[in-house]
């Protein structure tokens, strides 16, 4: 899947800052975004609505410094990119 308007800001993050994650959503779909550590488990979830501009803000208090990935998802199409906390 791509998502072309796709924005994760700030990146990188300091811990406990929000982490903003926002896209266009033309077809109207609804969309997991998740954080997931270095061994692939999910670290934080949210669940979005089928609006025309998703916007989720993240808590990314209990997150250690370290590489982690966003992962937004819809069935089988997925999409992910790299966040850094400082």
């Amino acid at each position: 899947m791509d998502l072309p308007s796709l924005h994760i800001d700030p990146n990188p993050v300091r811990p406990g800052a929000r982490l903003r994650i926002r896209f266009y959503n033309e077809n109207l779909r609804r969309f997991t975004i998740e954080i997931l550590d270095n061994t692939k488990t999910v670290v934080a979830m949210e669940h979005s609505l089928a609006q025309p501009v998703v916007l989720v803000d993240l808590p990314t208090s209990g997150l250690a410094t370290g590489t982690y990935q966003v992962r937004i998802r819809n069935g089988q199409d997925q999409t992910s990119r790299r966040l850094t906390i400082l």
